[in-house]
C-alpha cells in the first residue's frame, strides 16, 4: 500500500502559500519547478509538478 502525504498550508491576503516541506520531499519538488494548478468541476484542486527535463541537466554541466 502506498503512503500518502497530507499537509495543510494557509493562503495569505495576497494569495500566496507555501508548499509544506513534507509535500516537497514526497513529490521531489525543487527550487525552480513549476506547479500546474487545475480546479475540477466539483471544486477539487489538483496540483502537478511540471519539470523541464533539460533544465536540470543544464545545471549539472555549467
Amino acid at each position: 500500500m502506498a503512503m500518502m502525504t497530507v499537509a495543510v498550508s494557509r493562503v495569505s491576503r495576497k494569495g500566496l502559500t507555501t508548499v509544506p516541506s513534507a509535500v516537497r520531499r514526497a513529490a521531489g519538488i525543487e527550487e525552480g519547478d513549476l506547479l500546474r494548478w487545475e480546479v475540477k468541476k466539483d471544486g477539487e484542486i489538483v496540483v502537478r509538478v511540471e519539470r523541464d527535463p533539460y533544465e536540470r541537466l543544464r545545471g549539472k554541466y555549467r
